[in-house]
């Protein structure tokens, strides 16, 4: 399920709601979390909800810099720390806010390599298919802070 919020709210409650989704088989969808003004000023929102197995999905055009600088930013950290899961268009006409996903996967190939295919067809097929898409939110990077599921997830990668 694609779950979009307000650009400048995002409700108190919303984890409880997205984690009853999870809980009863809908894997939620983050769409476009760096246009959210509360992930701009603090990306650790994006690990929060891979914490509780929501997928995340990244626009396009934020990574290409039309949706603004801060949202460039935002959607570079997700996805170059591998916190993206899909790369949408999110083409509204094809005039201001057209389809350039194949300009993004270029940027996004160069940031990633053989990683980005994924991105664009593996993943978003899995999500037409009903098929799980592994995520593995025990990041170690500077923006991942310690979370009780990283802590757990990092001493059963351990013991394997």
């Amino acid at each position: 399920m694609l779950i979009e919020f307000h650009p400048h709210f995002i409700p108190k409650g919303h984890k409880n709601e997205l984690f009853n989704l999870k809980m009863s088989g809908v894997t939620p969808i983050i769409a476009h979390p760096e246009r959210y003004v509360d992930v701009q000023n603090d990306i650790h929102k994006v690990l929060e909800w891979m914490d509780i197995g929501c997928l995340i999905q990244v626009d396009a055009g934020s990574v290409l810099g039309t949706l603004g600088n801060r949202a460039k930013t935002a959607s570079e950290i997700i996805v170059k720390n591998r916190w993206c899961q899909i790369l949408c268009s999110d083409a509204h006409d094809n005039k201001n806010r057209n389809f350039n996903l194949g300009y993004a996967f270029e940027l996004v190939e160069n940031w990633l390599g053989e990683d980005a295919l994924p991105l664009v067809f593996n993943n978003p097929k899995s999500v037409l298919s009903g098929t799980i898409i592994n995520i593995d939110p025990a990041i170690d990077t500077e923006y991942a802070e310690d979370s009780l599921w990283r802590k757990i997830m990092s001493k059963v990668k351990k013991i394997k």
